[in-house]
């Protein structure tokens, strides 16, 4: 196999590598990049938008509750914040039907009721005066995941949710960003949802030589085969000629740099309760791409080398 960039056994020595590359030298992947586990193989950034995603700090937002009432909390708590202040979420939705006595059948107990069934689905909140949405809700290993449009959504969440006790978030923009660096262009590229679940969002990264892709990664922000939160490598390639230059080293160090500077703050925003953010690499089925993983300061987390992962804060 030939898998994350790394060489396989057929490939040793690598017969594809170029020992000086230049402009005139081709770059090719081998690849599936149309393959994924979770967020668009291609994200497409939009202005003004962006996902709000992170954990409970309280418990209210599900802290310290059982399953499944942690996770019903902890979308519950940001949709009543929400519709405290004027937006409108159908909770539950009209088309549902309740198997619950009269008695219990308060509209908190139907919501409840609801959730606890359906939280790990997509709930769209709409504008306090439109029927647009403003925000999209889930929650998915344990984080909430709000995707939300305009300023106004931003704001708000930045102002109600992020700035409140109850979660520590991190915002990821929608958006394309490249700079260069030592005649190499990096460039980073978000996008995703609505129509699918809220944190279903992915991150591209591209390194660029003479104009030219030369090794790329795609990101995602949960691995749900190890019910992990945190950004998540779920394909990872250094073009075949351009391999063994020190490239894969230089483009995980873009995503982890990018990665920690975007969840530092709400990493430590309380001291006392430090939450761990996890950095997974997501189905590494070659044992060679595991090494290189490993030898990189991952760990292997499912013990058959195909999840690995290191705490994010382990590359500061």
């Amino acid at each position: 196999q030939d898998l994350l960039g790394i060489p396989s056994a057929e490939d040793v020595p690598n017969k594809d590598r170029v020992t000086n590359p230049t402009a005139a030298t081709p770059a090719t992947f081998k690849l599936n990049w149309g393959y994924k586990e979770n967020g668009p193989t291609q994200p497409t950034p939009k202005e003004n938008v962006c996902t709000f995603m992170g954990a409970p700090t309280s418990i209210l937002s599900g802290v310290d509750r059982e399953y499944p009432d942690e996770n019903v909390h902890l979308v519950k708590a940001a949709l009543d914040i929400m519709r405290k202040h004027g937006y409108r979420c159908q909770l539950p939705p009209k088309s549902w039907k309740s198997d619950m006595l009269e008695e219990e059948n308060s509209k908190e107990s139907r919501e409840l009721k609801y959730l606890d069934d359906n939280y790990y689905k997509s709930h769209n909140v709409l504008g306090k005066k439109s029927d647009d949405i403003i925000f999209v809700v889930t929650v998915v290993c344990g984080w909430i995941y709000i995707w939300c449009t305009g300023m106004e959504g931003e704001e708000f969440v930045t102002e109600h949710l992020s700035n409140s006790p109850h979660y520590a978030l991190a915002k990821v923009p929608h958006e394309e960003v490249s700079a260069i660096d030592n005649a190499v262009t990096m460039t980073r590229r978000t996008g995703g949802a609505p129509n699918g679940n809220a944190g279903s969002i992915s991150t591209v990264f591209e390194l660029k030589k003479y104009n030219k892709i030369i090794a790329k990664a795609r990101c995602t922000y949960y691995n749900g085969a190890m019910d992990n939160s945190g950004p998540t490598i779920e394909l990872f390639e250094v073009a075949k000629e351009w391999r063994q230059h020190g490239y894969g080293k230089l483009l995980l160090g873009f995503l982890a740099k990018y990665f920690v500077d975007l969840f530092e703050d709400m990493f430590f925003s309380d001291e006392e309760n430090q939450l761990e953010l996890n950095f997974n690499v997501c189905y590494c089925t070659s044992r060679y791409a595991c090494q290189w993983f490993l030898r990189q300061g991952f760990e292997d987390w499912d013990g058959m080398g195909e999840e690995l992962g290191q705490h994010l804060f382990h590359f500061l």
